[in-house]
């Protein structure tokens, strides 16, 4: 989420649930600051931190990642609401009325076949 939050982009795209499966096992993540510019050095490495793919070397539990969030916020300092509201009116995308489709209407919906299984 805090990748999409930053960037306005998902981690990985294409051109199927498959592909983009596939991607999320074996594909390093390009970094939110090639994607969008004002990321701040710290946030970009607890997020790709967050993309690791192995488990070990990301955050192991929601505290330990809010406490490196945390102390990241304060050397980075706060937004203020003003400042908030700024970026808001200057980024929307979504006040269009048209969410972007992340994902082609055809592939929303995923079956999976659980007959047989114990």
């Amino acid at each position: 989420m805090a990748y999409f939050l930053l960037t306005g982009k998902v981690v990985f795209e294409g051109d199927s649930f498959i592909e983009v499966c596939s991607q999320h096992l074996f594909e390093e993540p390009v970094p939110p600051s090639q994607r969008e510019t004002g990321i701040p050095e710290g946030l970009e490495q607890i997020i790709m931190q967050c993309l690791e793919k192995d488990p070990s070397r990301r955050q192991q539990s929601a505290a330990s990642l809010g406490d490196v969030l945390h102390t990241e916020s304060e050397r980075v300092g706060v937004w203020s609401a003003r400042q908030a509201k700024a970026w808001w009116e200057t980024n929307d995308t979504m006040s269009s009325g048209a969410a972007p489709a992340l994902v082609p209407e055809a592939e929303r919906t995923l079956r999976v076949d659980v007959s047989g299984r114990v």
